[in-house]
């Protein structure tokens, strides 16, 4: 049986992102609409030295960042060139829909993390 490795390398994308995804998923559940059950599941899985592990801040926020830092010189191509006292970019982008959607989502993954490590962490000082 062949193996097609671009389908491993599409599958271990997803994978790690998963962690990510599950934090904001519920995280979402709980703020927006309220299910407890998303925070108490959430608080179960902490209570074991895997779920630590597993949605510890460097995997959830490594996975992501280890996804972009694999795809986006696989994916993108610059060139870049002076022609008639102008420089002129291109940017080309390969046909791979997989590899794309793990990019974009590990990329909005990666933009509510900071989101949110921003807005927790910001204080209003009073002049």
């Amino acid at each position: 049986m062949k193996v097609n490795p671009r389908l491993i390398i599409d599958s271990v994308n997803f994978v790690l992102i998963a962690p990510a995804m599950f934090l904001i998923g519920t995280g979402i559940l709980y703020l927006a609409f309220r299910m407890q059950a998303a925070n108490e599941l959430l608080d179960m899985l902490m209570a074991t030295s895997a779920g630590r592990i597993l949605f510890s801040p460097v995997v959830v926020f490594g996975g992501p960042m280890l996804v972009l830092v694999l795809n986006v010189p696989r994916l993108c191509r610059i060139e870049m060139r002076s022609a008639n006292h102008a420089v002129c970019f291109s940017l080309s982008l390969k046909k791979s829909v997989a590899a794309l959607v793990s990019t974009g989502l590990a990329s909005l993954l990666i933009g509510l993390l900071l989101a949110y490590a921003f807005v927790e962490n910001l204080q209003i000082i009073h002049r």
